[in-house]
Formats: C-alpha cells, sequence, structure tokens
C-alpha cells in the first residue's frame, strides 16, 4: 500500500515538474512576444520557440492574406539540411516552403480545423499544408525525405478573424500530443498580439486614406482661391512657409505642427465670398469695403468647421485676426481666449504682409517689420511668439 502511494506521488511529482517547465516557458514566450511589433518577427520566434520545445521535427508558419487571396509562409525551423532542400526544389521547380496558396484550394474542413485554434492532425500531411497544389506523389516523396510521419495544425484564430496556420512535421506524435495545451496558449497569445498589428494597421491605411483625402481638398479649396484672386492665394503660401518655421522654433509637436500647416495653408478661404474688386483695389479700402474684408474669417470658419481634422483648424482660422488686447476682430477676443494656433498665425499674417507688395502700397521691408513686432510684442502680439519670428526674420532668414 505504501509502494501504491509513493509510485502515486513520484507521478504526481513529475506532472508537476512537467506543469512547472511548461508554465516557465509559457511565461518567457510571452515576455518575447510582447516585445515585438511586427508580424514576422512573432512568426519566427514561434518558430524558432516550438522547434525547441518539441526537439526534432519542423514548424511551418503561414499567414493569409486576404487582400491578395493568398497563404504565405512567413517563417520555417527544422530545415537546415540545404541538401533536402535543393532536392525537394529540384522537383518543384520552386521552394515548396516559401511558395504562396491560393485559399481557394484550401478545402472549407481544412480552414475549419485551421479556425479551430486547436491542435489537429492533418489526414492529409504535406499534400493537405500544400493545398493540394502539387502531386500527392510529390508530396509523399518530400515526406520520405524528411522523415515526416505526422502533420499537425494550430489557426491563428483571433474574434473569428482568420490570420493563418502553424504546422508541426514530425516522425513522432507523443510529445506533441503531451504538450498540446502549451501549443494552443501559444497560438491563442500570438493571435491576439498579431490581430492587435493588423488592427493598427487597418488603422494606419484609413488614416492614411483620410488624410489624403483632407489633402485633396486643403488643395481643391487653395486653387478656387488662386482662380479667383492669384495674390491672396500666394499670400497664404506664404504664411503657412512661416507659421511653420515658427511652430518648429517653439518646440510644438507634429501634431500641432501640421494643424497650424493646413490652417495657415486656407486661412484666408472665406475671401472666396469678397468681391474680387474689393480684393485687388488698388487704393485703401472704405469703412464699408474694410468691414465686408473683417467677415472673411468667419466665412472661412463656415466653409470648414464641418470638415474632420486632429486639430481644431476651424477655430485657428477664425481666431487669426483676434489681438491680445481684444482689438482684433471677428470676436475681439482677448489674451488667453485666442488659441495659441491663431496667435502664431497672426504673427506669420502680419509679417508676409508687411513684407509684400499690396495693390495700394509696397513692400515696407523687415526693419519696419521687425519694429511693428517689438512695438506691439505683449499689446497685440504673444511675446514668446514675436521673439522667435525676430530670430528666425535677423538670423535664420526665410524665403517668402
Amino acid at each position: 500500500m505504501n509502494q501504491a502511494i509513493l509510485k502515486d506521488n513520484k507521478l504526481l511529482e513529475r506532472k508537476l515538474d512537467i506543469k512547472k517547465t511548461q508554465i516557465a516557458f509559457l511565461n518567457d514566450f510571452s515576455m518575447d512576444v510582447n516585445k515585438l511589433g511586427s508580424k514576422e518577427d512573432i512568426c519566427k520566434l514561434l518558430c524558432r520557440e516550438v522547434k525547441d520545445f518539441i526537439g526534432k521535427g519542423y514548424v511551418l508558419v503561414a499567414l493569409f492574406d486576404y487582400g491578395k487571396q493568398v497563404s504565405r509562409v512567413t517563417a520555417a525551423e527544422g530545415f537546415e539540411d540545404k541538401n533536402i532542400i535543393n532536392y525537394a526544389i529540384k522537383i518543384l521547380k520552386t521552394n515548396p516552403f516559401y511558395a504562396d496558396f491560393y485559399l481557394e484550394d484550401i478545402s472549407k474542413e481544412d480552414l475549419d480545423l485551421y479556425r479551430s485554434g486547436r491542435l489537429s492532425l492533418m489526414e492529409g500531411g504535406l499534400y493537405t499544408i500544400m493545398a493540394k497544389r502539387f502531386p500527392k506523389m510529390v508530396c509523399n516523396i518530400l515526406e520520405n525525405l524528411l522523415g515526416i510521419d505526422f502533420v499537425f495544425s494550430i489557426g491563428f484564430t483571433y474574434r473569428d478573424n482568420d490570420i493563418g496556420a502553424m504546422f508541426i512535421l514530425s516522425d513522432t506524435m507523443e510529445k506533441i500530443e503531451k504538450n498540446r495545451e502549451v501549443l494552443e496558449i501559444m497560438m491563442k497569445h500570438s493571435s491576439a498580439i498579431i490581430s492587435k498589428i493588423n488592427s493598427e494597421d487597418l488603422l494606419i491605411k484609413s488614416r492614411k486614406k483620410i488624410e489624403g483625402a483632407l489633402d485633396s481638398t486643403i488643395k481643391a479649396l487653395s486653387s478656387m482661391l488662386e482662380q479667383k484672386d492669384p495674390y491672396t492665394y500666394g499670400h497664404q503660401q506664404r504664411v503657412s512657409r512661416l507659421s511653420v518655421a515658427l511652430a518648429n522654433e517653439l518646440g510644438l509637436n507634429k501634431k500641432e505642427i501640421k494643424g497650424i500647416a493646413i490652417a495657415s495653408m486656407i486661412h484666408d478661404i472665406g475671401k472666396i465670398v469678397i468681391p474680387t474688386s474689393i480684393l485687388s483695389k488698388p487704393t485703401p479700402l472704405t469703412d464699408i469695403e474694410f468691414k465686408i474684408i473683417k467677415n472673411h474669417p468667419a466665412a472661412g470658419y463656415e466653409i470648414i468647421n464641418k470638415v474632420e481634422f486632429d486639430y481644431p483648424v476651424a477655430e485657428v482660422m477664425l481666431q487669426h485676426h483676434e489681438r491680445l488686447d481684444g482689438s482684433g476682430y471677428p470676436s475681439g477676443l482677448k489674451a488667453d481666449k485666442i488659441h495659441y494656433g491663431s496667435k502664431i498665425l497672426a504673427v506669420a499674417d502680419v509679417v508676409e504682409a508687411m513684407t509684400s507688395h499690396r495693390p495700394y502700397r509696397p513692400s515696407l521691408g523687415i526693419e519696419k517689420t521687425v519694429d511693428e513686432l517689438k512695438n506691439n510684442k505683449g499689446i497685440l502680439y504673444d511675446e514668446d511668439i514675436v521673439k522667435s519670428c525676430i530670430k528666425i526674420l535677423e538670423e535664420k532668414g526665410i524665403d517668402f
């Protein structure tokens, strides 16, 4: 009786030791895979770790690419014997383990096996993995050359999304079956990470499409204004150049710089509703004409405020004629009520206007422009922005 209990205890201890080893392995694997940022690196790590874990045998990982309707082998381990691979290449005229297999060639039953997330024995062996693309006789020759008796598969599936599959080629079933749970957990964890990367890739692609559409919209709006008033279009281009230079000098982040670039590029788009006779008038404006001109920030806001940006572009455009002391327009906002991007745009707008030729006067020059900034810093214009602008004008220079 005591010997039976002792035997049972030893068996239990061995099982516990195996469990501890499995848990330690999974813990190390989870830490390593979480550090990786690409699907290819995850597949390579998975192949390496599984190969080390099962010992003798071969491991393949294939990812599904539904955009191209193919399953592509991304990583492989165990095929170090170049003679075998070279011989296989001669038979198939291609490397069978790095071919593209069309999903339409994979049977529904085989796809269901991949999607189960369970370790499954593939009845057709290599012939099944090759999606029946190559003759069965050739697949049998490869199995004999590689010493393969069993082929297992586990699918990458996360929340009903197909990602790919791992294939284990071995001459024994025992060790793989014994570690079924570990292999399935590895795949589930890898599936979650790869799915996250796929989602991020999709988000990036969607964002790029949106940004491309926005860029096209901006160009279209600028083009419309150029056709109405070439002077105003050139003015916006130059103001944008200085605004971006100021934003960089002031240490703004990429998102803010991009937003200011867009806002400054179309800050006068509201002038599209102003009569050309007023925009191009060669003499100073009358009070009524100036009131009409002063409406352009609000008109621009109405055009842009329905477009979604990552930055308050419409608000910055609306406020670019506001001044710290409340003397600006259209709302007479003061100091902290004015968006910082608008304060940058205000300084760039004044500098470009003073240094450029107007229909009713020649350029006032850099010296008078700098005097204007110095005399009104802290009154009309933000002091830090003025300081950075003078530095750019006097030290770095900017080509208008």
